[in-house]
């Protein structure tokens, strides 16, 4: 039975211990206190003994080599657009770590600054931060499970984005859809706001809306590539009479939303957005606004079950991030949709 030995080397604590043909292994537990290196130490020896095979492994890896292979394994296995997301947080890993530093030599403080870099020095929004941190977490999670580091080092940090309040979520309101969608000069994008609008879908898969998914009286909603996610899954959305006869009337192509394709269409399609709210003399929302807004129409005269079953996510979701309180909540005279 091997006898599991706790060092110090400088400002880091590394962990000892025999392999099975008596080779002495050393493991780095990062800049952390010795209160710290001790609960590690028990955490690796609780994992030795659950899984026999990574009390023989002895790897050291650079940071920027685990994340180029992370990148390598993940190709396929994530959306392409959440492979280009987390692409973006292994670059800003890369700018921050030196190049020759060993990824079990990540301290807590390190990632810390590293956050606060990201956030100050690309002043990055706060939401995003979080975004950047939970892809960081993840990457170095991925780590763990190769045995390349004993803890998650990015796991303290903040992930959870503030959360806007139903009474400040943006509502979009008849006149300013209306303004919006009838302006002439509007027409490139018209056919993403009225999918948001009408059907409450999320802007990409407005993107990819094919007309032979505009049913009778539904909206089949394809998940990408066929790969299922928590965002991402095969489901029925409602039809309404209003986006039915708009379809029928102007969509004679493959694509509904008429947006070019293009690895940069998202993008543009987020530009064009905001220039035809500025057309139109309305304060701008985004495509979001727009779901949220849906998913507040929806519950005055749908069940929330069905709601929640039409727009792809959980009623506690929705309530956290989308539901809204319009001003029809306290003039009864004005109205949701017109």
């Amino acid at each position: 039975m091997s006898t599991y030995q706790l060092h110090r080397n400088g400002d880091y604590f590394q962990v000892a211990w025999n392999d099975s043909r008596g080779n002495r292994i050393r493991k780095s537990l990062g800049k952390v206190s010795r209160k710290e290196a001790e609960v590690l130490m028990q955490e690796l020896i609780a994992d030795h003994g659950a899984r026999p095979a990574a009390k023989e492994t002895n790897s050291r890896i650079r940071l920027h080599d685990w994340l180029d292979r992370y990148l390598r394994v993940m190709d396929g296995a994530l959306a392409k657009s959440t492979l280009d997301s987390h692409r973006k947080t292994c670059d800003y890993l890369k700018d921050f770590f030196a190049n020759t530093l060993q990824i079990d030599q990540i301290s807590k403080s390190d990632m810390t600054d590293w956050r606060c870099w990201i956030k100050d020095e690309h002043e990055l929004a706060e939401s995003t931060a979080c975004k950047r941190s939970r892809e960081a977490k993840r990457i170095i999670d991925c780590a763990i499970e190769e045995d390349l580091c004993v803890s998650n080092t990015a796991k303290k940090l903040k992930t959870t984005p503030p959360r806007t309040s139903e009474f400040q979520r943006r509502f979009v309101y008849p006149h300013e859809y209306e303004a919006v969608v009838d302006h002439p000069d509007n027409s490139e994008i018209r056919g993403m706001i009225m999918l948001c609008y009408w059907a409450g879908l999320r802007y990409g898969e407005a993107l990819r809306l094919r007309r032979a998914d505009v049913l009778e009286d539904r909206i089949a909603i394809r998940s990408a590539r066929g790969i299922d996610t928590t965002k991402q899954r095969d489901r029925y959305t409602l039809l309404e009479p209003e986006l039915q006869s708009w379809i029928k009337s102007n969509i004679r192509g493959d694509t509904v939303a008429g947006i070019m394709d293009g690895k940069d269409r998202r993008n543009v399609s987020h530009r064009l957005l905001r220039e035809a709210c500025d057309r139109a003399g309305v304060d701008r929302f985004t495509f979001t606004d727009l779901r949220r807004t849906r998913d507040t129409i929806w519950r005055e005269s749908h069940a929330a079950t069905y709601v929640c079953a039409w727009l792809g996510h959980t009623d506690e979701t929705a309530i956290r991030h989308y539901v809204s309180v319009p001003d029809t909540a306290y003039r009864p005279n004005l109205k949701l949709v017109s």
